[in-house]
């Protein structure tokens, strides 16, 4: 059984080495000279530094072995970490459109992609407003080809905007990745992604819809932000 070995430190082992061979030599000399003091040979010395360097190699061979394991041990906890931050791509695979996302030093790339191209529609509208919030830039899809609307609140200094891109191909949105911690979440049916940034001070809500990629990003809290999202009226 294991419990019944005997477990020694390198140094110990170099010792009782040591000590062996010098038994040994004495044993093998005649007379007075094995029981005087005795200066050892340069055989001797020779023989007795290979045996140090060969048990201290094994022991650092040893030490690197365990520090290897530690590091594996450590990149397979980095590795389940990574499969969790991952989860919320796994949760919107099963969308319309494919989504993708990939870190990067310091942002994140998410990544519509469809065979089949989104149409946009020609007007958008939110069904609800937050109290306070008047409309200051607005983009048509008529104009432009997509959507987007900012919306302030000059008492409070709050701010919210609305986009809509069609994916045509492949639709990318670049997100913020230093400061942003990223979730999966589902309202009406839609499997969303929101980025809580700057520790709760933003927010980012992005989904698919109908090959549309949509985003409602503010710095208000995520139930407007998905009370905004549940008014857009596409038509």
């Amino acid at each position: 059984m294991n419990d019944d070995k005997l477990c020694i430190s390198p140094d110990a082992l170099i010792a009782m080495i040591v000590t062996e061979a010098q038994d040994r030599a004495l044993a093998q000399m005649s007379g007075p000279e094995a029981a005087g003091d005795v200066q050892p040979s340069d055989a001797f010395l020779r023989k007795m530094d290979a045996l140090v360097r060969n048990t201290r190699r094994k022991a650092d061979r040893k030490r690197h072995l365990r520090a290897a394991k530690r590091l594996l041990i450590a990149l397979a906890v980095a590795m389940a970490i990574f499969s969790c931050t991952m989860l919320p791509v796994k949760a919107v695979r099963d969308a319309v459109a494919q989504t993708l996302m990939t870190w990067h030093d310091q942002f994140v790339a998410v990544s519509y992609v469809s065979e089949e191209w989104g149409v946009m529609p020609e007007s958008v509208t939110l069904s609800y407003l937050p109290d306070g919030f008047t409309l200051t830039e607005v983009r048509e899809p008529k104009d432009v080809g997509h959507y987007y609307a900012s919306y302030d609140n000059t008492e409070t200094g709050a701010f919210f905007t609305v986009m809509i891109v069609p994916i045509q191909g492949r639709q990318d949105v670049i997100l913020d990745d230093e400061h942003s911690q990223y979730y999966s979440i589902t309202f009406d049916g839609h499997d969303a992604i929101w980025g809580d940034m700057f520790e709760g001070q933003m927010n980012d809500l992005l989904w698919e819809h109908n090959k549309l990629a949509c985003s409602v990003e503010g710095n208000i809290s995520l139930h407007e932000l998905i009370k905004i999202a549940q008014g857009i009226v596409l038509e």
